[in-house]
């Protein structure tokens, strides 16, 4: 239980991270999807089946914790 509780915070850490960097990221990786682990970018790609393919060639198994992001080229803000 304390394990998933742990994968669980590492993912909220990560998009929390990449919520907060997003004009950082989107300098570099403009509509991209990105990997994001403990700030860093572990792959991206045109796709996110492009993203994935990546991560295997990396050999990266456990991708439970990792954030998944697209970044848009543009700033986008969501009113519900």
């Amino acid at each position: 239980m304390i394990e998933i509780r742990q994968k669980m915070e590492r993912s909220a850490k990560n998009k929390l991270w990449a919520m907060s960097n997003m004009d950082k990221l989107r300098s570099k990786y403009a509509n991209e999807y990105v990997a994001l682990d403990n700030g860093n970018v572990l792959a991206f790609g045109d796709s996110a089946g492009e993203v994935f393919r990546e991560l295997r060639k990396k050999r990266i198994k456990d991708i439970s914790t990792i954030a998944m992001e697209f970044v848009s080229e543009d700033s986008l803000v969501w009113l519900l």
